[in-house]
């Protein structure tokens, strides 16, 4: 089970027990006449989830909700997705500041490189991953990945592959195997199943678990998606420019919208949740030692973040202060070959992709001044 980023393998009998918690049955079977909308959650879930590419739910987080996430174009067409870094000051002048470090998990070698280079920079580096305590995020060679064959059939890299977690500063700070299976009321590593109901957003859960990991019906339509991406440049280049569009006119907060199924929101809520409170726990300790780092980077996905700012703000007094941004990725649509009709197409189901999800006018895209003149490649709007 692929949880943030996902390579960490859960142990069978605890990714079992959590499914089982997830339908009722345990057997993973669904009703096929809702099996379609279902997978559209599913997928949608897994970009604005399992990536870490969409922003907390943070329950207070109003509209002032901190972006890490922008879209921005320049004079010649290119349009890219860019990811903030931002400096937290604590207000005690002798404790050392803390990088709110956003990542997507899927981008350029270029990308992970810069981020590479920033975070060797910082004394310590605070990383998720479930059960990575060591830093290993190793498969076994036979498993799939979804996130790593898709960053494969899009010429990208995937994150796990592109940065080094054994470096002396790194430390892995994330819920362990056992505290994943607590939260969802199961037994622990062991398996032991307990009486708990099943979860919130349940079924759309199951679906993403057999996404990630290419078992199903829906894992089946996962494989088959990749697999066409691999074999197409043009379709790569509209995911492409897909990605760039509907990331870059996500609202900073995901309670802002408002058509995301409420048993989905609570189960990204829950988690997000717990998994951040893992981090404050850490960082606090970490401003309170007597010999401290002399810098503290957070290391997460993006969709952590604004919860992350607001929570770290408000609980150990830190106020921002230096920003970042890192491309993640880029494309120059005439340049990849699509015509105005396509990129307009692209345009067009990403935006139809927003407003079925209810997004609100608080999704903004980033123009840069160049842009403001220029539109940001053909288009056919």
């Amino acid at each position: 089970m692929n949880l943030l980023p996902c390579r960490t393998v859960l142990p069978p009998a605890v990714a079992a027990d959590v499914s089982r918690r997830m339908i009722p049955g345990g057997s993973g079977a669904m009703d096929r006449r809702t099996g379609s909308g279902l997978l559209a959650r599913a997928l949608l879930a897994w970009l604005l989830f399992l990536p870490g590419w969409a922003s907390a739910a943070a329950a207070d987080a109003g509209t002032n909700a901190p972006v890490y996430l922008r879209r921005t174009a320049d004079a010649n067409g290119v349009i890219a997705l860019q990811v903030a870094a931002r400096e937290l000051i604590p207000e005690r002048k002798n404790r050392p500041p803390v990088w709110l470090v956003g990542v997507i998990h899927l981008g350029t070698a270029g990308y992970y490189t810069e981020l590479q280079e920033f975070l060797d920079a910082r004394s310590l580096v605070l990383f998720e991953g479930i059960g990575a305590e060591n830093g290993d995020f190793e498969l076994q060679e036979d498993e799939f990945s979804l996130q790593d064959q898709m960053a494969s059939a899009l010429g990208l890299v995937f994150q796990l592959e592109a940065i080094d977690y054994r470096r002396p500063g790194f430390r892995n700070s994330d819920l362990s195997f056992d505290e994943l299976a607590r939260l969802f009321g199961g037994g622990g590593a062991d398996g032991t199943a307990g009486t708990a109901p099943s979860a919130p957003g349940g079924a759309e859960f199951n679906v993403l678990i057999q996404m990630m990991r290419g078992e199903g019906f829906f894992g089946g339509l996962a494989r088959m998606g990749v697999s066409a991406l691999a074999s197409s440049p043009r379709l790569q280049a509209t995911m492409k420019v897909m990605l760039i569009e509907m990331m870059g006119g996500l609202p900073p907060n995901l309670a802002e919208i408002a058509g995301m199924p409420d048993g989905m929101k609570e189960l990204m809520d829950k988690l997000i949740k717990a998994r951040n409170d893992v981090v404050v726990r850490d960082v606090r300790r970490e401003l309170r030692k007597r010999r401290r780092p002399d810098t503290i980077a957070v290391f997460y996905g993006a969709g952590h973040m604004a919860d992350l700012e607001q929570r770290l703000c408000r609980e150990l007094k830190l106020h921002p202060g230096e920003e970042r941004w890192f491309t993640a990725l880029s494309i120059n649509p005439a340049a990849a070959g699509l015509s105005s009709f396509e990129v307009g197409m692209a345009r067009s189901m990403s935006r139809l992709q927003l407003r079925a999800l209810g997004e609100t006018s608080s999704g903004k895209e980033h123009p840069t001044e160049a842009e403001a003149a220029t539109p940001a490649g053909p288009s056919a709007e």
